[in-house]
C-alpha cells in the first residue's frame, strides 16, 4: 500500500469549491478523495487536446490575476503620491 504523505494545494474560487464539494457529496466521498481521483485521471490524460486547452486557459487566467493584483497594489501604494502622476 502506498503512503500518501505528499500534499498538493490548489486554489479555487468560492463557487468552484462549492461545486467540488457538492460533487464529492453526491458520490458519498470526501473532497480529498475526489481531488485525488481527478488529479490522477488528469495526469493520465496529459497530452489530450482538451486537457492541454484547460492547462493553457489556467495559465492565462493566472497571468491575468497576477497582473491585476500587481496593478491594484501599485494603485493603492501610489494613490496619495503626487509624484506618481
Amino acid at each position: 500500500m502506498k503512503q500518501l504523505s505528499a500534499k498538493q494545494y490548489a486554489p479555487l474560487a468560492e463557487n468552484e469549491q462549492q461545486a467540488f464539494r457538492t460533487e464529492a457529496r453526491k458520490r458519498g466521498i470526501g473532497s480529498g478523495l475526489l481531488a485525488r481521483a481527478l488529479l490522477l485521471d488528469g495526469l493520465d490524460r496529459l497530452g489530450e487536446p482538451a486537457v492541454e486547452r484547460r492547462i493553457d486557459d489556467e495559465k492565462a487566467a493566472t497571468k491575468d490575476r497576477i497582473r491585476e493584483g500587481a496593478r491594484a497594489a501599485a494603485q493603492q501604494r501610489w494613490a496619495g503620491d503626487e509624484g506618481a502622476k
